[in-house]
């Protein structure tokens, strides 16, 4: 089997339920506790999304702003390939609380860090 592809000729005889959930998993879905999701993607800076996501003609430093509009966190790659100025970070954080005063970005730990000096 070609890893990610299924034969066809043998899809109707997989079983594709999803295991029961855990006893944890039930408490937060089903309790009586508020559960907040955030969801989002990598990064903001596809020019493919132009179009779809972001309306035809949006300008590339319009781009943070957009995102923010369909979804209420991002992943921010960025901080991994480099380490930001604070004026930078400010600048970001200043366009997504404009359109979405709930939006959270999601820092990764910069390379530097993670896999350069460990």
């Amino acid at each position: 089997m070609e890893f990610g592809r299924i034969n066809p000729l043998l899809i109707d005889q997989i079983d594709f339920k999803l295991p029961d959930d855990s006893l944890f998993t039930r408490e937060k879905l089903c309790g009586n506790k508020k559960l907040k999701i955030y969801a989002g993607c990598a990064k903001w800076d596809r020019k493919d999304w132009l179009g779809s996501l972001y309306p035809m003609g949006t300008k590339k430093e319009d781009f943070l702003k957009f995102y923010a509009k369909q979804f209420n966190a991002i992943e921010l790659n960025a901080t991994f390939y480099k380490i930001h100025e604070p004026r930078t970070l400010k600048h970001w954080k200043e366009q997504v609380l404009s359109v979405n005063a709930d939006f959270k970005f999601f820092p990764k730990i910069p390379r530097e860090i993670s896999h350069i000096k460990r």
